[in-house]
């Protein structure tokens, strides 16, 4: 018997609202203007529309962002978009 491993990753079905949800008013604002393109923390997460898919023998979990509480240390940087899909 085989276990996956954790869902490490979402993409959210309502980005914006997101982004707004799970960081800091300043933040949330550099972040939708593209002067921050990815951000990364942990945050205890309320979804709905839960979602699995598989690509390419890749597995994708997409969800609507309800609501979250948040660890305030999450870290932003400015890098490339990571591509999604089969390449």
């Amino acid at each position: 018997m085989t276990f996956d491993p954790p869902v490490r990753e979402f993409l959210f079905s309502n980005p914006d609202q997101a982004v707004m949800i799970l960081l800091d008013p300043a933040t949330a604002q550099r972040f939708l203007a593209k002067q921050i393109l990815a951000a990364e923390g942990e945050a205890i997460v309320t979804i709905r529309d839960y979602q699995v898919s598989v690509a390419c023998d890749q597995r994708w979990y997409s969800a609507e962002l309800i609501s979250a509480s948040r660890n305030q240390e999450i870290v932003v940087s400015a890098r490339a978009n990571v591509p999604s899909g089969c390449g």
